[in-house]
C-alpha cells in the first residue's frame, strides 16, 4: 500500500509518501556510487533548486517514508529586495 499525503503550514509544504513494503537499508544512501545516484541527485536538485530538504526513514520488513519540505516563500518581500 502507498499513501501519499501533503501539509502545509507557515513554513513549509510537505509532501509525504509512504508505504508497507519490504523496506531497505538507508545507511548506504549518501555514499557516491556512479550506479545509483538517483536518490542523491533528486536530494541535491530539491535542495539547490528550493531550499528544501528530502528525509528518508526507512526500515527491514516495516516500510518506507519519504518527506520532502518546500519553504514557503514571501514573493513580495523577494521583489523588494531586488
Amino acid at each position: 500500500m502507498i499513501k501519499i499525503s501533503t501539509k502545509k503550514n507557515s513554513l513549509f509544504h510537505g509532501l509525504i509518501v509512504e508505504d508497507n513494503g519490504s523496506g531497505f537499508d538507508t545507511s548506504n544512501l549518501n555514499q557516491t556510487d556512479p550506479h545509483h545516484i538517483g536518490i542523491r541527485n533528486v536530494r541535491e536538485r530539491i535542495e539547490k533548486m528550493s531550499g528544501g530538504t528530502l528525509t528518508i526513514d526507512s526500515r527491514t520488513g516495516i516500510g518506507t517514508t519519504v518527506i520532502i519540505l518546500i519553504p514557503i516563500t514571501n514573493n513580495k518581500s523577494k521583489e523588494e529586495n531586488k
